[in-house]
């Protein structure tokens, strides 16, 4: 699923296209979830593809650590903190097509 796929399609006074705003979900806890410590190199694409097989699921394993990082436009994560990955992507798609469904 792509992140926007739900996000309605608007238009400005000029006739600009943009999307809606989405909200990341939030991501419960579960006993599937798996703990990393990441280390120098790491990137949440590169997370994403080794757990998902997906790189674009990036923002499932950034929505489920909301406090671990601040995004600056980069995917890079820092070495040595902890990372919660929850093993089953389809929930977390799950939680935000419910949470953007009605935007």
């Amino acid at each position: 699923m792509e992140r926007y796929s739900i996000a309605n399609i608007l238009k400005t006074e000029t006739g600009k296209r943009y999307y809606s705003t989405t909200l990341p979900p939030t991501v419960e806890r579960t006993d599937t979830d798996i703990y990393i410590i990441t280390v120098i190199g790491d990137r949440l694409d590169l997370i994403a593809f080794d757990y998902y097989g997906d790189a674009t699921k990036w923002w499932a394993i950034a929505s489920a650590n909301p406090n671990a990082f601040t995004y600056n436009g980069s995917l890079a994560v820092e070495p040595g903190i902890q990372l919660r990955v929850p093993l089953s992507a389809n929930n977390v798609e799950e939680a935000y097509t419910n949470q953007n469904a009605n935007r």
